[in-house]
């Protein structure tokens, strides 16, 4: 089978390119289901989310949780790229390959 131009001998391999090519995208994804778009860091969308959703966050706990969410969703790009040899530019690594801590500051 072709998959841009490409010839797949291997249907696993395909599968993972389609859910990395699917997944560029999920931190904004996150915040469009979990939070209707809003910026949490924000205190009017903290107050919306409060009085809406019932979600209570402080300024240090937005911003921890931005951090670690951009974190999580590295991970997972980056183990898909490491199967695909796909690199997306997102993921930041650090020197021995492994997807960086401190590049989303935790």
């Amino acid at each position: 089978m072709k998959y841009q131009n490409q010839e797949i001998k291997n249907i696993n391999h395909l599968a993972k390119l389609l859910i990395l090519s699917s997944i560029v995208d999920l931190e904004d994804q996150v915040y469009k289901k979990c939070f209707g778009g809003l910026n949490i860091m924000d205190s009017i969308a903290r107050q919306v989310l409060k009085d809406a959703e019932g979600f209570v966050i402080s300024d240090l706990e937005s911003e921890l949780l931005i951090k670690t969410i951009k974190f999580e969703i590295a991970k997972v790009i980056g183990k898909l790229e490491n199967q695909t040899g796909i690199d997306t530019k997102i993921v930041t690594r650090n020197n021995q390959g492994y997807v960086s801590k401190q590049a989303y500051g935790l």
